[in-house]
């Protein structure tokens, strides 16, 4: 079962709220041992040009690195909710999401989470 800041999710039906994170930073790590889905859905407004979000996983809660088959980043140019997931995470043990930078505007990046 997952534990997001610091809770154990048992029903699938459950979203949390990871709250609003800032350019150049990331959410709190999401223990997703044992789950088969996680799904981040980003919240953007007052996007500028555009604004650079992924997700990242580690092995050890330490190490993380990007989720994507060329280690890329999803840039986003409008304003909106985009959610990045990823499957079959049981060799997985952490995620995150992570606001990686912007171009104009004064974006707000909200992030919710939800697992299965």
């Amino acid at each position: 079962m997952p534990t997001i800041k610091g809770k154990t999710y048992r029903n699938n039906d459950e979203i949390a709220d990871l709250g609003t994170l800032i350019e150049g930073s990331y959410s709190d790590a999401i223990d997703v041992r044992g789950c088969d889905i996680v799904a981040f859905q980003f919240s953007i407004t007052n996007i500028g040009t555009d604004v650079t979000i992924t997700l990242e996983l580690s092995l050890d809660g330490t190490n993380y690195a990007n989720y994507s088959y060329d280690g890329s980043n999803y840039t986003v140019t409008a304003a909106g909710n985009v959610i990045l997931y990823f499957e079959a995470c049981r060799a997985i043990t952490y995620a995150r999401a992570s606001y990686v930078s912007q171009t104009g505007g004064t974006p707000t990046v909200a992030v919710k989470v939800k697992v299965v």
